[in-house]
């Protein structure tokens, strides 16, 4: 069926659409004083990584720009203290971190003169970019942040930008419903909200900055000062976090017959109803089996179920759950509740949930998504972490070089490593090596054995002395080298034979022994390391290293069993798997954002009601008359004698003695029918009232119509109850005749009850009917009494006022006519009113 009015003002999606309302709120629709709020609660879910944090303590990590405007009440403003008019609390400390918020007001809308200020924008921005990357982060993380406060014509918006300099909106708080006199409430205190920028982020951002913004919702009545009045809006504990693994939002949800939902359906109208959610996954996992599912239940009996085929969603795309099959409930009176939830899908069976390091192996350095292969599934990854490789197993001095003490964790340099010591002995420093005979200066001599030496610079060396048959040294050999001698100094071998001048050669500490002292990392076979302090070496004979010390998780995998022995790739090591899926759902981590709340419709014997019957807020048009109504689909043949509205009452309610009808169009806005004017009383207001068409309307099955209610004057203040898909429910603006559609659904419902109307049949007079009508010189009005009476004819225009009258005196009982002379009025609509002492009955007539 046809539910689009192509004729509708485009003014309607700034105005009625992004309000849901029909006109800007004025002053007079203030709640002067902030309500009470209940807390806001997060479900429990997986708790988010926090890469940066904020929470007021240092006001100068932001920066203030108030437009031009000075003093407390004008724009943010840091500190721990409300400043503004409507909250003396401000932001509960219950849930956040107390002390320092940011707070934005604009004046005092209840001080006369008011106080706000015209054509500001008031921003709140961090003073230094945010480095999402350096912090461990990529494009995938959510800006959380808790809020408190209310709205009214304003709005509140919040914005990031990657160079300081163009910045974009990623969320407002359009989503919450307007506050006023009328309806609505404050947000939640304090209200926790989580927006998703992945979408907004390039993969590795190193510069965010975070702004919270604040204008007029209708910049084009930015002269009207009701449009810059603000309760307040307070921020506290501004975060970056990770997003969650598994994340599915619900971001719309829609049910009824035809895109429109009856929350009352007669039993004459019953048709299938379906249902649609759409779904925005802001996990970092792909979901493969995303569903919605339905139930219907009358009491405790469920007399539906049903599920919508599963969706493959990638990490930050939509998609559209709809119900496959579809609801028609039988055409009995009944009460049904709806109950609806989104699921995630399961996790395929054989996915790793746990296992264990069963074998470290050596030769693996830290990695991360590491494959570990065999066993009967196939795709599970794990992160390692290994101790170093090219750790030195064992090595072999290759120089013993000179000069060297013995000493331990003297440090090497040289191969492909570092961090490699070794523990050293050496010979002490000037031991002697080798001696030389003075061939000048000796004596004759005889071979003697353990002969001390004396002078030098050392002690402890003894000598045999070997001569020649001749007494000539044919030899000195070293029996003690000793110990602190240098080389070329002179020593007088003191044998009995004589002296003998000796010259020594001594060593210089070559090392011993070299053992290793720390392993070092990083080096290979082969490595030729140089010991410190001299010119020794070292050569690496084996090194080891690269053991898995610890593994966690990566992919999970499918298809695997408990006990799989699995090879880690790269080595040896192996991964014992513990236990696995079956059938496991998967857990929303935020599970706050996709919960549905169940809704209650009904059959009835009569009335087919598009709104909820959960009164909260009206429809207005300040001091201009209006219509307001919703359209209906009829599926049979049926008589519609009049409709159902509820106006309100109160304060700001309507007044009694306003003058309403309710009409009837087709879905091209033509006119079918209308009711006489009906005058408001007091026992009207916040009452289902019914009023009954002039004549009944046949309505012929697959047609849409709108019905309404209205009043010339602005006074009229109609229920709203629940809210419309856009282009459902509509608004005409008697001033300039012009047609917008509203999202607040007014109460306004057809009646099919057949005795709607009969009140005139057992009235004193009944029956009348107008013909010619329309006509443009005379109509006949034919009438039924029930007794003999006086009857009064009137003519009235639309506005009440009386243009031509007509007294007949003692009209008998029975079938009656008499002639109206209406060749001297304007062309127009007019209202035909016949009275008796006890009964009056007014028709519609039509002047050509």
């Amino acid at each position: 069926m046809k539910k689009l009015i192509l004729s509708l003002s485009v003014l309607a999606v700034s105005s009625v659409f992004a309000q849901k309302n029909a006109r800007i709120l004025n002053s007079q629709d203030l709640v002067s004083t902030a309500p009470k709020t209940s807390t806001a609660t997060q479900p429990v879910g997986k708790i988010m990584t926090t890469l940066w944090s904020d929470d007021f303590s240092n006001a100068s990590t932001w920066t203030i720009d108030n437009s031009g405007q000075s003093g407390a009440t004008f724009g943010w403003n840091i500190n721990s203290t409300s400043q503004g008019w409507w909250s003396t609390t401000g932001i509960s400390s219950n849930g956040t971190s107390g002390g320092n918020n940011a707070e934005l007001v604009n004046g005092n809308p209840t001080l006369s003169p008011a106080t706000q200020a015209l054509g500001v924008i008031y921003t709140l921005t961090t003073a230094q970019p945010i480095d999402v990357a350096s912090l461990g982060g990529t494009n995938q993380v959510s800006l959380q942040f808790k809020q408190f406060g209310a709205r009214f014509n304003d709005l509140q918006e919040i914005q990031i930008s990657t160079d300081g300099t163009n910045f974009i909106t990623v969320g407002d708080n359009l989503d919450k419903e307007v506050l006023s006199a009328a309806g609505g409430a404050a947000y939640p205190n304090p209200d926790t909200k989580i927006i998703n920028l992945a979408t907004f982020l390039s993969t590795n951002p190193t510069s965010v900055w975070v702004r919270f913004r604040w204008t007029t919702n209708f910049p084009g009545s930015a002269t009207n000062p009701n449009v810059w009045i603000a309760y307040g809006w307070y921020i506290d504990d501004v975060k970056i976090v990770t997003n969650p693994d598994y994340d599915l939002t619900v971001t719309s949800n829609t049910w009824g017959t035809e895109g429109l939902n009856y929350y009352q359906i007669p039993t004459t109208q019953v048709a299938p109803i379906s249902f649609s959610s759409k779904v925005y996954n802001g996990g970092l996992n792909s979901l493969s089996g995303a569903f919605l599912k339905a139930d219907v239940l009358t009491g405790s009996t469920n007399v539906f179920s049903g599920t919508s085929s599963t969706a493959s969603i990638a990490s930050l795309d939509s998609a559209t759950l709809d119900v496959s099959t579809s609801f028609t409930p039988p055409a009995n009176v009944a009460n049904y509740t709806l109950k609806r939830k989104v699921l995630l899908g399961y996790l395929p069976n054989g996915q790793i949930l746990t296992g264990s390091l069963t074998n470290g192996s050596d030769g693996y350095t830290s990695a991360s998504n590491v494959a570990i292969l065999g066993g009967t599934g196939a795709g599970a990854t794990v992160n390692i972490t290994a101790s170093s490789n090219g750790v030195v197993a064992t090595g072999s001095l290759t120089d013993a070089g000179s000069g060297y003490t013995t000493t331990t964790s003297v440090p090497t340099t040289g191969g492909t490593g570092s961090g490699l010591t070794l523990d050293i002995t050496a010979t002490p420093i000037g031991t002697v090596n080798s001696l030389t005979v003075d061939l000048y200066n000796f004596g004759t001599v005889v071979s003697e054995t353990n002969v001390a030496t004396i002078g030098g610079t050392g002690t402890g060396l003894i000598v045999d002395v070997v001569a020649d048959a001749n007494g000539d040294v044919d030899t000195i050999i070293i029996v003690n080298p000793g110990s602190g001698y240098q080389s070329t100094e002179y020593l007088t071998v003191t044998a009995t034979s004589g002296p003998i001048d000796i010259i020594v050669n001594a060593t210089i500490g070559d090392i011993l022994t070299a053992t290793l002292a720390a392993a070092g990392i990083g080096y290979t076979v082969g490595d030729i390391v140089t010991v410190n302090g001299g010119t020794a070496t070292y050569t690496v004979n084996a090194v080891s290293g690269g053991v898995i010390t610890s593994v966690t998780l990566g992919n999970t995998g499918t298809g695997y069993s408990p006990g799989d022995v699995l090879t880690i790739s790269g080595g040896s090591a192996t991964y014992t798997v513990g236990t696995v899926t079956n059938n496991t759902e998967i857990t929303d981590e935020v599970p706050a954002n996709n919960t549905i709340a169940d809704l209650n419709f009904s059959v009835t014997n009569h009335i087919y009601a598009r709104d909820n019957n959960v009164f909260a807020g009206t429809t207005s048009n300040g001091t201009d008359g209006f219509e307001v109504g919703n359209l209906f689909d009829v599926w049979s043949n049926q008589t519609l004698n009049g409709l159902t509205v509820r106006l309100a009452g109160g304060t700001n309610g309507t007044t009694v003695g306003t003058e309403i009808f309710v009409k009837l169009y087709d879905a091209n806005l033509e006119f079918i029918e209308e009711s006489a004017p009906f005058i408001v009383a007091s026992n009207n207001l916040n009452s289902l009232l019914t009023i009954p068409f002039y004549s009944p309307v046949n309505l012929e099955a697959n047609n849409t119509y709108l019905a309404v209610v209205g009043s010339y004057s602005g006074t009229l203040r109609v229920s709203n109850a629940g809210s419309s898909e856009p282009q459902t429910s509509f608004f005409l603006d008697l001033l300039d005749n012009t047609w917008y559609y509203t999202t607040s659904t007014p109460v306004v419902r057809m009646n099919f009850d057949p005795s709607v109307g009969l009140e005139d049949e057992t009235s004193e007079i009944n029956g009348i009917s107008l013909y010619p009508n329309p006509s443009n010189s005379e109509t006949n009005v034919d009438f039924y009494l029930q007794t003999k009476s006086d009857v009064n004819i009137n003519i009235t225009d639309l506005s009440g006022k009386t243009v031509s009258s007509l007294g007949l005196t003692n009209v008998s009982t029975g079938s009656n006519s008499a002639k109206i002379d209406c060749s001297s009025l304007n062309s127009g609509v007019y209202y035909v009113t016949l009275s008796t002492a006890n009964s009056t009955i007014t028709k519609k007539f039509v002047k050509n």
